[in-house]
């Protein structure tokens, strides 16, 4: 056999060997969480929210800033990855009402399915369950996903709703809804455990006219500290990738109410924080591209480099089998015999 063939021969399986290892173990490793994951997402949009200096300055006309403009930026970090776990940061502040407000959370996830993991060694995390910050490669069209809701602890079910396009890209579109007590022990450190009467007397006109009603006639009787609690409703809109799951759009509406106990009723005061925030248009095409760009280099690294090396290797193969044999020189004619004449 020529060695020219061995040599292609031997080319061609290497081509092929190399086709399979990256369509079949390089490429399922870059369709997990990056460990460098790095992102700001923007949010813009209307809020009302309490204004506790007001209130304790004896301003009560001005307790509530209404309708007023604000903006939320929400930064996501991997800051370890052990295997397919990854702790991941999510650190959010919220402008334009009165003082930021902050809300971070630190959670392990599967790097795969983006839903909880536990902790790696020495990392302190947040219990939760579903998802936090993406969809799954592929997501599907259904209602089998969770969405984890930070402030009441809750994982609402994410309902499909259709197909849409943002950004140039197609999205599934989920939405969620979560509600109930207050539960982030983060978030409650901030808020008061107790409304002093002679706040309750100022901010009594501000109420609906069916709680003044209700309070009006016991407001005398009132204890001096009023005990608080609080509830919290939160609505989610999400837009996923169709093929990453990475989500390109999201908006969020949130209202945290202020609840006052009077014996073993619980009435409803009034909204400490009341936000509608959509994601910005720039940043919905800034994630968009990013997305764009990872696909058009997965479906280069999954599909083309390894056909190319595929049908590189076969033919190199099929070229090596039909020149193997090396070419025959044709035999010298035998040399005549002398006879015994000559």
């Amino acid at each position: 056999m020529r060695r020219s063939s061995v040599v292609l021969a031997v080319l061609g399986v290497l081509l092929i060997a190399a086709a399979a290892v990256t369509r079949f173990a390089i490429v399922p490793a870059g369709t997990k969480l990056p460990g460098d994951l790095d992102t700001t997402v923007h949010y813009a949009g209307k809020g009302s929210a309490l204004n506790a200096s007001a209130i304790l300055g004896g301003n009560p006309a001005n307790a509530i800033a209404r309708n007023v403009d604000m903006t939320l930026d929400s930064h996501f970090t991997v800051s370890r990855t052990d295997g397919d776990t990854a702790v991941i940061h999510i650190d959010s502040t919220l402008n334009g009402a009165g003082t930021p407000i902050a809300d971070n959370h630190v959670y392990a996830i599967d790097r795969r399915t983006l839903t909880e993991a536990a902790a790696p060694a020495g990392e302190q995390v947040e219990k939760h369950s579903g998802l936090t910050i993406a969809f799954p490669v592929d997501p599907k069209a259904d209602n089998s996903y969770k969405y984890f809701d930070p402030t009441t602890q809750t994982s609402p079910t994410l309902t499909f709703v259709g197909t849409d396009t943002k950004g140039g890209r197609a999205v599934n579109h989920y939405t969620a809804q979560a509600t109930g007590p207050v539960k982030d022990s983060k978030l409650s450190a901030t808020l008061p455990p107790v409304l002093p009467k002679a706040l309750a007397t100022q901010l009594l006109p501000l109420l609906p006219a069916d709680l003044q009603a209700r309070l009006a006639p016991i407001a005398a009787q009132l204890p001096d500290l009023l005990p608080l609690t609080y509830t919290a409703t939160a609505k989610y809109d999400l837009y996923a990738d169709t093929k990453l799951g990475a989500p390109i759009e999201s908006a969020t509406q949130r209202t945290i109410t202020a609840n006052v106990s009077l014996g073993a009723q619980s009435i409803p005061l009034l909204p400490v924080l009341d936000v509608n925030l959509t994601q910005t248009p720039a940043s919905v095409q800034e994630l968009a591209d990013r997305v764009n760009s990872d696909a058009t280099k997965l479906a280069l690294l999954g599909t083309w480099l390894p056909l190319a090396a595929l049908i590189i290797g076969v033919l190199l193969i099929g070229f090596a089998v039909i020149r193997r044999k090396p070419a025959t020189t044709p035999a010298a004619p035998a040399a005549k015999e002398a006879s015994p004449e000559e």
